[in-house]
């Protein structure tokens, strides 16, 4: 039995792998095809392309690459009256052009690790409830959020608590050497734009503390500068560094999951941040800052403001101030207890390979979602929101931002 996986990013290897190899320690027979990483293909994945070909970031760098990603998805389009199902991670921008072409085929479509529509694009909830036939989700406020829209959804814990190194109690900040960690992100486009700025804001601090080291971590193929000590596992670096410099994206999780203080920052292309600007509505970027009870827990510097003064010293801040490091660790651990506990892969395959038992048992393929929206159980809408009386369809309010009608 074939399963189509796609995965386009290195976290979403990472787990996309781990959730891979439990599925098939209860169902051995399972063959999986599509795009992924070397973990995915280290679980048996034949990947339809190099992973190098996928580390693009941003609205316009990805628009550049449109006709690549279009051939892909024919190749995928191809394979698809040969799988049995569809298991989507993350990466919405390519995953959910294929959730459509899929639902077309009549092949069942599961998503793990939901696209953030929360954040930005709610007009992706549309495609998400007329072609997911079963969505896990790994915050804990995501699973009413997509129920409340009319998608069958699970929440199943963070992906992240399933590494061991993470499972433990954090060492203290005493136990740790005197050393900042920069996690400049994970693709070389993002390397090539943040290290002017983290070369910078090292000469900054290394004027008040000329005993500090630098680490990191860096992909295949990316030469970090000499003086900076890498270190290849992430979580090692992370729990041994008293403070860190970490790109928005999982790297801030994995931080907080460390108990490493640190400052968050992002750099990408100007037309890129002015869309982004204008379709992302929350009042902070880091996961970290978004599952914040409160007032934010660490320092946020996009774009222009990432500038090395306003690096070096927030960074400053928690080497010399015990009390602002130690703050963000309390809230960081406070985190840790809402995200889950762990065995989150195991789940996700126990969910995965019941619902395609479901599904080949019947020995028809879907030609609608269970949770498609009908007269007897419809998604709630906006209160300018209705049914259309010419055609029958659900018509979104465009405050939903689902679109117009």
């Amino acid at each position: 039995m074939r399963v189509l996986i796609s995965a386009g990013d290195p976290s979403g290897d990472r787990h996309a792998a781990r959730l891979m190899a439990e599925w098939r320690r209860l169902q051995p027979e399972l063959e999986f095809v599509g795009i992924g990483g070397p973990r995915m293909q280290q679980q048996g994945l034949h990947s339809l392309v190099p992973f190098e070909e996928l580390a693009v970031v941003g609205f316009w760098e990805v628009a550049q690459r449109y006709g690549f990603f279009r051939r892909l998805l024919r190749r995928c389009q191809a394979l698809l009256p040969e799988v049995a199902a569809v298991v989507l991670v993350d990466y919405p921008g390519f995953n959910l052009q294929l959730a459509k072409a899929a639902r077309r085929h009549g092949v069942p479509v599961y998503y793990y690790i939901a696209p953030q529509v929360w954040a930005w694009g709610r007009w992706r909830l549309r495609t998400l409830a007329e072609t997911v036939s079963l969505l896990l989700v790994v915050l804990p406020f995501e699973e009413e959020f997509f129920q409340r829209h009319g998608i069958r959804t699970v929440f199943v814990g963070h992906p992240l608590l399933d590494e061991p190194i993470l499972c433990g109690e954090p060492p203290p900040l005493s136990a740790r050497e005197p050393q900042v960690i920069f996690l400049p992100g994970s693709r070389r486009q993002e390397w090539q734009r943040h290290l002017p700025v983290l070369r910078q804001t090292e000469e900054l601090l290394r004027r008040d503390f000329p005993e500090l080291r630098i680490a990191t971590t860096a992909p295949p193929g990316i030469d970090p500068p000499p003086q900076w000590h890498h270190n290849a596992n992430v979580y090692e670096a992370l729990r041994s560094s008293r403070a860190a410099l970490v790109k928005l994206g999982t790297s801030t999780l994995e931080a907080a999951l460390c108990g490493t203080p640190f400052v968050a920052f992002y750099r990408t292309s100007a037309l890129s941040y002015g869309l982004a600007r204008l379709l992302v509505r929350l009042p902070a970027a880091t996961l970290v800052n978004i599952l914040a009870p409160a007032a934010p827990v660490v320092p946020e510097f996009l774009q222009w403001q990432a500038r090395p003064q306003k690096l070096a010293r927030a960074l400053a801040r928690l080497l010399c101030s015990e009390t602002a490091a130690e703050a963000q660790r309390t809230a960081f651990a406070e985190l840790r207890q809402r995200l889950g506990q762990p065995g989150v892969a195991r789940r996700a395959a126990v969910l995965l390979a019941e619902a395609l038992h479901t599904t080949t048992s019947s020995g028809t393929r879907q030609s609608a979602p269970a949770t498609t929206p009908s007269s007897a159980s419809a998604p709630p809408l906006h209160p300018t929101g209705g049914r259309c009386k010419a055609c029958g369809q659900w018509l979104l309010s465009r405050d939903t931002r689902w679109g117009k009608w």
